[in-house]
């Protein structure tokens, strides 16, 4: 006889909430701990450095005032509907409208809103004051339902559809003007990540000042990375490789200057990389200003799908500081959907750049590209279709702090990376990549660039000699869903780093090789224990503070009976500096000596030491609860 049993729904909800959360306590008990960066026992990140100053750069600024708030909703003060035929003066004059209200105390003016419908515009629009919204009504699939400008085909040729842009003061990129504070830097060398300066004359400066971080090269830097590694093609030259981060001014101690973010590359003393700190007229620059939920759409001929008579690019921020675009899709442009220079704290959140139209070659479909003067540019949920180079930086050494979050490429025909000549601090974390065009001959790839989706490497001839591409740059947790037959390429460059870290893909530091390094390659097809790099780090400095400054170019010699380590004191904040020893070979460490600020050498008794072995020690500074990136070394007899 059968029995029949009551169908219990709650006992059918805790089976499945159990097995979930089964699910991720084994997913975390797989987890991965990176060699290099890592949470402690209080959920804080420890990172280790190179004795080269190599180390994973914190990333966190990225994108619309540095994380630490989110994108504001700006109140609609106007709203227009389409008109028939050309509708640029229409909309402009809105703009304009709107662009001559005054700023609220959170310097906005209000949004300017487009009512769905297809707004024809034959020329380009601009936003060129603060505060100033542009938002539609839907950007995806249901045209019907969306707000579309749509620029014809055989119109604006060449040109921008959507220009966000300051005063020629805000796009040349960070000059220095006359009469403004400026002192040269003193330190015999910062590693990348440093925040504190020494200047000849810091009194020129106050508190809150907008500064520039200006890194220029001698020949003699040229020699260290091998004039570029070009391969036979033209050597880099020093007066082409200039490096500006904007950044602020949080504290002054006596003549070091403290800077709220770090910079993404080494300097070096005066007689290798000259570098300067300079006051940055911000006058020309244009804030708080927003493009969101509406489409850009570039006509072409449809016969062709290799076109190229229309608009260039869809969106252009040029001379802006913390602006946004949101749920914005752009679509058929030439060379870009989203194209920012000479800007600082930008946010692209969850916006495509789809299918160009053009011939698939060099200086096309570049989806979503920084160029000269892009900082701390942070995309994030992005999408793009059929593009070359979907997420990169085409702006060389005058580009760093690149974000890109989260992101998705469909059809790419050429690789995702660091495009030429020498982009410091970009960061690809959890991007997937699918149904690559890398594969056959759609864009005629030659065996060295077959199957190639990422790369952060020497492109040696490649173009304009493009050479080492990307420095202290990381794919992070990122996959290539036909990873048999596709790869990533991370290479090291020299003096710097690049990293490929939990990748599900097919990685190597070999292809395409001018008799290269691998960059660091860790964790390949394993579950990290930090998800996302981004928002761990940004969660880190928000709950936990800013990190000093760690000491640098650490050197050990034996005097007598001692062994002396000395290094180079670059903190301007620190407490104490910290060395620890380990007696198991490296895999715990205990406090050695606790030494006051501003030490720069210590003495070990060579009795202390294990005899015929290793010694494994790490240094590190501290201040207000936080410990700097760990410099780890060894000593043998």
């Amino acid at each position: 006889m059968r029995t029949s049993r009551s169908f219990n729904h709650k006992n059918v909800k805790k089976i499945i909430l159990y097995s979930f959360l089964f699910l991720i306590l084994m997913k975390g008990l797989h987890a991965q701990t990176s060699e290099i960066i890592y949470k402690d026992g209080e959920g804080k990140l420890n990172y280790i450095s190179s004795n080269e100053g190599n180390r994973i750069p914190d990333f966190s600024f990225a994108g619309y005032k540095a994380g630490e708030t989110s994108i504001p909703y700006v109140p609609i003060v106007k709203s227009i509907s389409p008109v028939v035929g050309d509708n640029t003066d229409h909309i402009q004059k809105a703009i304009n409208y709107v662009s001559n209200l005054p700023l609220d105390k959170n310097g906005v003016r209000g949004a300017l809103f487009l009512s769905k419908g297809t707004y024809e515009v034959y020329g380009k629009l601009y936003i060129k004051a603060s505060g100033v919204v542009l938002r539609g009504e839907g950007y995806l699939n249901n045209d019907k339902n969306n707000t579309i400008i749509y620029s014809p085909n055989g119109k604006n040729i060449g040109e921008t559809v959507i220009n966000i842009e300051g005063n020629k003061l805000a796009t040349n990129f960070y000059e220095h003007q006359e009469g403004d504070p400026f002192s040269a830097i003193t330190n015999e060398f910062l590693p990348v990540n440093s925040r504190s300066f020494k200047v000849e004359n810091a009194s020129a400066f106050k508190v809150n000042d907008t500064v520039v971080v200006h890194r220029q090269a001698t020949d003699i830097w040229m020699a260290m990375i091998d004039y570029g590694g070009t391969n036979g093609d033209d050597f880099w030259k020093p007066n082409e490789f200039e490096m500006k981060f904007p950044r602020r001014i949080i504290g002054i101690n006596k003549n070091t200057l403290i800077l709220d973010q770090p910079i993404y590359e080494h300097i070096y003393d005066k007689k290798i990389t000259p570098s300067y700190i300079y006051k940055l007229n911000t006058d020309g620059f244009i804030y708080n200003v927003g493009l969101e939920n509406l489409k850009v759409t570039i006509g072409y001929n449809p016969d062709n799908e290799t076109d190229e008579d229309h608009a260039k690019n869809a969106i252009f921020f040029n001379g802006v500081w913390n602006c946004w675009a949101k749920n914005v899709t752009t679509e058929h442009f030439v060379f870009a959907g989203f194209l920012v220079a000479t800007s600082n704290h930008i946010t692209l959140d969850s916006c495509m750049a789809l299918n160009p139209k053009s011939k698939i070659t060099g200086g096309r479909r570049y989806n979503f590209v920084a160029i000269k003067g892009a900082n701390n540019l942070l995309c994030k949920n992005g999408i793009t279709t059929n593009g070359r180079h979907g997420y990169t930086s085409n702006g060389t050494s005058y580009c760093s702090g690149l974000v890109f979050l989260d992101c998705k490429s469909t059809g790419t025909y050429s690789s995702i990376e660091g495009h030429r000549r020498w982009t410091p601090g970009m960061l690809y974390d959890n991007l997937s990549i699918e149904e690559s065009n890398t594969l056959g001959d759609n864009d005629n790839p030659s065996e060295s660039t077959k199957g190639r989706v990422f790369g952060l490497y020497n492109r040696g001839n490649f173009g304009t000699g493009h050479g080492w591409s990307a420095s202290h740059s990381i794919i992070w947790n990122s996959k290539s869903t036909d990873y048999e037959k596709t790869r990533f390429t991370v290479q090291k460059p020299p003096t710097s780093q690049n990293y490929a870290m939990f990748c599900d893909a097919t990685v190597t530091g070999l292809d395409y090789n001018y008799g290269n390094m691998p960059g660091h390659i860790e964790g390949t097809k394993e579950e990290p224990q930090i998800q996302s790099l981004y928002k761990a780090q940004l969660k880190d400095r928000l709950q936990f503070g800013l990190m000093p400054d760690p000491p640098a170019k650490l050197a050990t010699k034996i005097v007598g009976n001692k062994l002396k380590i000395s290094w180079l004191d670059n903190s301007g904040e620190e407490n104490a500096y910290v060395i620890e020893y380990s007696s198991d070979r490296g895999n715990n460490y205990n406090v050695l000596k606790k030494l006051k600020p501003n030490t720069t050498s210590y003495c070990i008794k060579t009795k202390k030491l294990m005899k015929d072995q290793k010694s494994y020690f790490q240094i590190y500074s501290i201040a207000n609860g936080r410990k700097s990136s760990q410099l780890n070394f060894t000593f043998s007899y």
